[in-house]
């Protein structure tokens, strides 16, 4: 028993350990899971849900746990706007994956990290990163994923200003979402859409696009998508010059931002709103807004959208006359442009410093300001035009993959219509020689069967159906007698109770006070004894539904309004019983029997 011991337990220690630890790793895969779900209705717990799924897959070596949490984090972050962290999350999930040989999920990093180039302005990265998340797609066959590669790719062109092109990816990755009836991919879609409208000036387009995304991300409660929505109308309205519209959606896209804790749309819609409070006039309050959306891109460390916050506040302090102010704010915004090299940020920072040197007379300055201005819008014009010349180089670029990947399909499929070939031939051959098989087993079933006269097969038939028929109509007739027995000895009982009831009344009334009472008693239970109990009506109804089956549901369906006792009298008057012996079954008068005939002839018109 001993060495039976020593050599048993270990073994059932290292069972137990290993059910622990798939039993920790299913843990892990279901925080991770219910991370990604509610990312985007409450970010919060979706980081703390990754961070615990994190934990545990470090603890268990979990690498597959381990990618899918950093993962879920980095996604966080860049819905907060934090894209540094969000960057160093990726690296750690990209490194995992590729470790770990899933082709998918790093695909999707990189689809990822397109996204986070893109929110920075590094649109040359982004397009890397999806070209080569679009290239792992093909190599897979996963449409799906390789359609919002593209999706976004159309944001890079957008970015660049190369409208059309931007719209024909935007366009086709519509139809694919619209097949697949994936509703997010397609609020993002419409989104897109109505950015190159809104850049175009076609207004109506525009807002019209926005509005089905709004309305889809009402339906999937998505309130960062919301967010970007009302954000969306709100420069749309403000482009038009319709600044009531537009501050009411900066206020909208406001409330959602704050809701999911989103710092980007919330310093974005600041931004926005103190723009409009400052054209509006309302400078102190247009000061506040501008001050907020400052503090948040500190935090985030986005010095673009610090850039243009100090461009806007150095607009509202020349307006109120405090130059030198505006001056701070000028000089600020342009060293912010310098350092991130946006050379938009650049051209309206050294314009604002070119009318504020004016303004205090510093023509030296001044002059120098205009230059750079020119210069910047000069070099804004080349930008483009070099933005366009690599967007055609990319298109080059993805047409040469294309052939390629045609030419190796090409050649795949040659390869599998010889193999289907192949495969062709045996089945015809094996189809064949199944079919002269069959034909020779239904050659001598046939014969078989014609040994078998006709008549003796209808002969047993009619004898089978015969039988059935007596042994049915035996059942009815039995549970008829059956039914009628206990209906006549519910009656004979009825009648002794009223008999013995009435011999008690005729009783000799000279007796005491006492013996009264006990008679009185006796009388009343006697009658109440009359009634049919609960357990004669079940038993009565069980015998009566197999002779007449479905009578009460029918009646039930047919007159919705019938009471309990009509369905009552209504079984009785079947039985064709009269009044009198109705009356004496349930304990009533005949004259209460006859009124609740007239009722029920009237309910059943």
């Amino acid at each position: 028993m001993s060495n039976f011991l020593k050599y048993i337990l270990p073994v059932l220690l290292v069972a137990t350990c290993t059910l622990v630890k798939a039993s920790n790793k299913i843990r892990v895969d279901m925080l991770n899971k219910q991370s990604w779900n509610i990312r985007r209705q409450d970010p919060e717990k979706a980081m703390q849900l990754a961070q615990q799924a994190l934990d545990h897959a470090v603890v268990l070596r979990y690498k597959k746990g381990e990618a899918y949490a950093h993962k879920n984090i980095g996604v966080v972050y860049w819905m907060k706007g934090e894209y540094a962290l969000a960057a160093q999350q990726y690296n750690k999930a990209l490194k995992l994956f590729i470790g770990t040989g899933n082709e998918t999920e790093t695909g999707h990093m990189y689809n990822l990290f397109g996204l986070n180039y893109a929110e920075t302005g590094q649109f040359k990265k982004a397009a890397r990163a999806y070209n080569k998340a679009i290239e792992i797609y093909r190599r897979i066959h996963d449409k799906e994923s390789e359609a919002n590669a593209l999706s976004n790719l159309g944001i890079v062109h957008y970015s660049l200003g190369n409208y059309t092109l931007a719209l024909g990816n935007y366009f086709g990755g519509l139809k694919l979402y619209e097949k697949l009836g994936d509703e997010h991919a397609l609020s993002n879609a419409y989104n897109n859409i109505g950015l190159i409208y809104n850049e175009q000036k076609r207004f109506k387009a525009a807002k019209a696009y926005y509005r089905k995304s709004l309305k889809i991300d009402v339906k999937l409660k998505d309130n960062k998508g919301l967010a970007a929505d009302w954000n969306n109308l709100g420069s749309c309205y403000f482009n038009e010059g319709k600044t009531d519209s537009s501050l009411y959606c900066h206020f909208n896209a406001l409330n959602y931002g704050l809701k999911v804790g989103d710092k980007k749309t919330i310093s974005h819609s600041y931004n926005n709103i103190g723009e409009i409070y400052a054209l509006k006039g309302l400078h102190q309050m247009a000061d506040s807004c501008l001050k907020l959306a400052l503090d948040l891109k500190l935090d985030m460390g986005d010095e673009l959208g610090e850039s243009l916050v100090w461009l806007n506040l150095g607009r509202l302090k020349a307006s109120q006359g405090h130059k030198a102010q505006a001056l701070d704010c000028y000089e600020t915004s342009y060293a912010l442009a310098l350092k991130t090299g946006s050379v938009k940020s650049m051209r309206e920072a050294s314009f604002g410093l070119y009318e504020m040197y004016t303004v205090l007379g510093n023509r030296e300055e001044a002059l120098v300001n205009f230059k750079n201005y020119q210069l910047y819008k000069d070099s804004l014009v080349n930008e483009t035009m070099q933005n366009k010349l690599y967007s055609l180089e990319m298109d080059r670029e993805a047409e040469k993959k294309a052939k390629e990947i045609a030419i190796l399909n090409k050649e795949k499929s040659l390869e599998r219509q010889k193999k289907m070939m192949y495969a062709m031939a045996a089945v015809f051959i094996v189809v064949i020689a199944l079919v002269l098989v069959s034909r020779q087993r239904l050659k001598t079933k046939k014969e078989k069967l014609l040994r078998i006269s006709q008549q003796e097969r209808n002969l047993i038939k009619q004898q089978a159906l015969k039988l059935e028929l007596e042994m049915r109509e035996k059942e009815i007739e039995q549970n008829k007698n059956e039914l009628m027995t206990y209906t006549q000895a519910l009656l004979e009982k009825n009648k002794l109770l009223e008999e013995i009831t009435q011999n008690l009344e005729e009783l000799d009334l000279s007796v005491d006070e006492l013996q009264e009472k006990n008679r009185i008693d006796k009388i009343e239970k006697l009658t109440e004894a009359r009634i049919i109990t609960e357990e004669d009506w079940t038993k009565f109804k069980k015998l009566f539904e197999k002779v007449f089956p479905g009578f009460f549901v029918k009646l039930k369906e047919t007159y919705p309004g019938i009471t309990t006792a009509e369905i009552r009298l209504a079984a009785l008057i079947k039985l064709k019983l009269n009044s009198k012996e109705i009356a004496t079954m349930t304990g009533v008068s005949a004259e209460s029997v006859k009124k609740t005939r007239q009722r029920i002839r009237k309910k059943m018109g």
